[in-house]
């Protein structure tokens, strides 16, 4: 697996912006049993956690996940950002159950190399030295590799579509990252802009981080971008698990 944050497509949220003529803001969504806490120790557990794929056609926010969940059955493996396997799982009748392990000191990864997360900021750096590592779900029928899953929700004004995905980032240390916001940093021809400083007080084990991508008609062919601990994370039911097919180890 390449050492990649692998995010979903742009042309897929620029098309979605589009037909989101009419955004459901106000449709409610069932609740989670997914703890609130932004910090998860050195090894936990997601349990019977409904799996969703996306609707692509979709023309109100609150059709984009709700009407679409997946109902397979695949083996899910959790790998990290070094590529070792961290942990495993099924999705059984389209319910995600999986346990993340305590990671190996071998599998971190070493700041120099893992900073690159944060490449939309500048002069990124941490308050102690530190290794550290994601992890990334990967489904599977049996034999073939099926897609990654990510926790995420979209919501949108009648100007604008955010994407919000929740990154679960160990560090072998307590500390904070920080960085200064930056005026863009361009990927095959599109561009990322940083409108707030980085701050991001990890502790040691696993974390869950917030990251935005906001895109708008005012901004075409660029995306705002934010990183955050959200810690309780609020009403976490709106964050929900989803499939994305076809991306390749």
């Amino acid at each position: 697996m390449k050492k990649i944050i692998q995010f979903t497509s742009i042309i897929f949220i620029l098309l979605f912006m589009i037909a989101a003529t009419a955004c459901d803001l106000d449709a409610k969504e069932e609740d989670s049993v997914n703890s609130s806490s932004a910090y998860l120790g050195s090894a936990f557990n997601v349990s019977d956690e409904q799996v969703y794929t996306r609707n692509g056609k979709a023309t109100k926010i609150s059709q984009v996940y709700l009407e679409y969940k997946t109902s397979g059955n695949y083996d899910i493996i959790a790998y990290t950002s070094s590529s070792a396997p961290s942990g495993s799982g099924k999705i059984e009748n389209g319910i995600l159950n999986f346990n993340i392990s305590q990671i190996e000191e071998a599998d971190l990864m070493d700041w120099e190399e893992f900073k690159t997360v944060f490449r939309q900021w500048d002069n990124v750096t941490y308050s102690t030295a530190i290794k550290c590592a994601m992890f990334l779900l990967y489904a599977y029928d049996g034999t073939n590799h099926i897609g990654i899953l990510d926790r995420q929700r979209i919501t949108g004004t009648s100007s604008t579509i955010t994407q919000e995905t929740l990154m679960y980032i160990y560090v072998d240390n307590n500390c904070t990252i920080t960085g200064e916001k930056s005026s863009g940093y361009e990927k095959k021809n599109f561009y990322y802009f940083t409108e707030f400083d980085l701050n991001l007080p990890l502790k040691k084990g696993w974390n869950i981080v917030s990251r935005t991508e906001t895109y708008g008609v005012n901004f075409s062919g660029s995306a705002h971008i934010d990183m955050k601990i959200i810690n309780p994370i609020e009403k976490p039911g709106n964050y929900k698990w989803v499939m994305e097919q076809g991306f390749n180890l």
